[in-house]
């Protein structure tokens, strides 16, 4: 099971399980030496070879579940490490590089097709561009827009996330137009 995606809680689960399964059937088995020991007036218990009989039977078992899965399983592909983006041509970062498109005219459109990246990536450069004061929200944003995100802002709960506007306002703007207008108000407010 380690081999396939997203099984490691998985795996820990069925392990406490496990443990807990063996648990008890060491107590049960313990309880029955006792009172097999009892009705024979013994009084006194060595556990020693039952807890020894009760680990080869374990170890046995084991064995044969990794034996028996071991063929089955096809080995999870290694993923390779994520390598950074390499700066521009001209030494500019990813997000460097979209502000200064968005600063010799171009749309978030026309910025996404050129640099071949999606329109959520591009508003979340320019999101990053306003926080950072670096941009002006009304150079890539109407007024309009700002404005209906920026009342819905007002009428959430202090403490909000992102995922919370996008629901207030039913999904009609992306996560970085809000993120935008977020980091806006924020700074409207300071």
């Amino acid at each position: 099971m380690m081999q396939h995606k997203r099984v490691k809680t998985y795996v820990n689960q069925l392990t406490e399980i496990d443990q807990a399964l063996s648990k008890k059937l060491e107590e049960v088995d313990k309880a029955s030496l006792l009172v097999s020991g009892i009705l024979n007036g013994d009084d006194k218990f060595n556990f020693e070879p039952l807890n020894k009989l009760r680990t080869e039977e374990r170890t046995r078992m084991l064995s044969v579940i990794r034996k028996e899965t071991s063929s089955n399983v096809p080995l999870k592909k290694l993923k390779s490490k994520k390598e950074k983006k390499p700066k521009s041509k001209d030494g500019l970062s990813t997000f460097e590089t979209t502000l200064q498109m968005l600063n010799d005219g171009k749309g978030v459109e026309q910025i996404a097709k050129e640099r071949e990246l999606t329109v959520g990536t591009i508003e979340g450069h320019l999101a990053k561009a306003v926080e950072a004061r670096n941009v002006s929200i009304y150079k890539f944003m109407n007024d309009e827009v700002v404005t209906e995100i920026a009342n819905a802002i007002a009428q959430l709960p202090n403490e909000f996330s992102s995922k919370d506007l996008y629901s207030a306002l039913n999904g009609k703007f992306g996560y970085g137009q809000l993120r935008a207008v977020m980091a806006h108000v924020k700074q409207l407010k300071s």
